[in-house]
């Protein structure tokens, strides 16, 4: 996912003026930064042609389906009615 990274700011008067530089994806920033051996951007690319951000959303989806799924067929936790008598008392104790 590309991003635009803020540059500076730059005050004029009440208004802020923001610069930001051209969006960029994470890896574009890293491989312009050229702080990679040959070998290992050669590895990143490899391994960012193999993402398939297609199949990668729809494996999601059904994960969080497969999740909601579970999560419905879960019993409710069971009732406990509250101990009135026990707080009942604490105020009696307090107030004498």
């Amino acid at each position: 996912m590309t991003q635009q990274k803020l540059v500076s700011k730059e005050r004029v008067g009440a208004k802020v003026l923001k610069r930001h530089d051209p969006a960029k994806s994470p890896y574009e920033r890293l491989v312009a930064s050229s702080v990679l051996s040959a070998a290992r951007q050669a590895a990143l690319t490899r391994s960012r042609n193999r993402l398939r951000p297609a199949a990668l959303q729809r494996e999601i989806r059904a994960l969080c389906a497969q999740l909601e799924t579970l999560a419905l067929a879960k019993a409710p936790a069971p009732y406990r009615p509250v101990n009135r008598a026990f707080n009942a008392r604490r105020q009696a104790e307090g107030s004498s």
